[in-house]
């Protein structure tokens, strides 16, 4: 028999987070024309309690998230946003990537 050399617990953190973290992509950054237009975006998906798809950038990872935004709070730049499965979330508009 030929014994195999394994990972331990620390040793599989460690293998683990380096994996994760080549997975990890920097925050795009927009013009201020694609700013605006998000802006404009946001302002009629909102108005108009229309559904929506938005990408959002956290933590190295793209994600995407369809529904509804449903308020918007100038003061901490976040917003509040409801899945199709009605859960709530608050985001950061400066993470918004594309709103479609």
């Amino acid at each position: 028999y030929e014994i195999m050399p394994s990972l331990v617990g620390s040793e599989m953190c460690i293998r683990d987070r380096i994996i994760k973290d080549q997975n990890k992509i920097e925050k795009p950054l927009l013009t201020h024309d694609s700013l605006d237009n998000l802006d404009q975006i946001f302002q009629i998906k909102i108005q108009n309690d229309e559904l929506c798809t938005i990408s959002y950038w956290e933590d190295g990872n793209i994600s995407k998230y369809t529904g509804k935004i449903l308020k918007k709070d100038e003061i901490s730049n976040t917003f509040s946003f409801s899945d199709t499965n009605n859960n709530i979330y608050n985001l950061n508009n400066a993470n918004v990537c594309s709103i479609t």
